[in-house]
């Protein structure tokens, strides 16, 4: 693994444990949701940086890549994608009321935490993985 992508893994986790940490003290469900949002976005980065070594330096170029990884390698979990979009969605209506998701119920945050902490586990199962061969 490249020293980037496990900066970018090691950064995953931490926000991870932040997250499921918050869930366990507030009902702040839009707190938790956010974390495990970065958590995700981390783990995303990580794969990116190991498959193409390219640092994706936005939230959309990250969604992207990952979607157009994810397109080309079937090993690559497509829901990364779908949960980046949606819950970058719904943390810009968490930091400024504007967006179309919202977190609303503690099981939304919940929902979160669930799919960021599979995104991350599987982002380290493919960091682990011999990379395919390039196309």
């Amino acid at each position: 693994m490249k020293p980037e992508a496990a900066g970018e893994l090691q950064l995953a986790k931490e926000a991870l444990a932040g997250a499921e940490e918050i869930l366990a003290l507030t009902t702040r469900a839009k707190v938790v949701a956010r974390e495990a949002y970065i958590a995700a976005l981390h783990a995303a980065r990580a794969v990116i940086f190991e498959r193409t070594g390219k640092v994706s330096k936005t939230h959309s170029g990250t969604h992207s890549e990952i979607g157009r990884l994810a397109h080309l390698d079937a090993t690559i979990d497509p829901q990364f994608s779908h949960f980046l979009k949606a819950a970058f969605d719904a943390k810009i209506n968490s930091d400024y009321g504007e967006g179309k998701s919202k977190i609303s119920t503690m099981d939304d945050a919940r929902y979160f935490v669930a799919t960021a902490t599979r995104l991350v586990a599987h982002a380290e199962w493919l960091l682990a993985q011999e990379p395919p061969p390039a196309p």
